[in-house]
């Protein structure tokens, strides 16, 4: 009796899922395979989105093998949020990856978070509006240091 009140989709609905990590996770479910997923995801960000999302629907053998592709695709510029989300979901094997690829990178990956906790600094920096007539810091005032009125 419900098979005539309920009609058959063959659409599937993922939110917050690329069309990619989809088609990638669920042809993983049906087939087991993983063959694939070096040719598919040519990006970081993809390879991250697939983490994610394998991670979520606890596919442990996609998560390892996402990981290797993860591993392929690190930079300097993306290994802080490798580490950051690898520890954020607990998993020791992403963890090792990001600090090893952090060690043979020293030098490089110091330069670029001296240069971006640089930026975020002078972002942070707000100039001081002072009122009209008052002092900047390099003038001197010439009243008498003992003459001053007191705050």
């Amino acid at each position: 009796m419900l098979d005539k009140k309920f009609k058959q989709s063959t659409d599937l609905e993922l939110k917050g899922v690329n069309e990619l990590v989809a088609r990638t996770m669920l042809d993983y479910i049906y087939t087991g395979k993983t063959t694939r997923l070096t040719t598919s995801f040519t990006t970081w960000e993809d390879a991250i989105k697939l983490f994610q999302t394998a991670n979520f629907y606890d596919l442990s053998e996609l998560c390892q093998t996402t990981i290797h592709i993860i591993e392929k695709y690190l930079t300097v510029h993306n290994v802080s949020a490798t580490l950051k989300l690898a520890t954020a979901c607990s998993v020791p094997q992403l963890i090792e990856v990001a600090k090893t690829f952090i060690g043979a990178n020293l030098q490089s990956y110091l330069a670029t978070l001296s240069d971006h906790l640089s930026d975020r600094l002078l972002n942070l920096a707000v100039p001081v509006k002072r009122k009209r007539g008052s002092l900047s810091d390099d003038d001197e005032d010439p009243t008498p240091h003992s003459k001053r009125k007191r705050s």
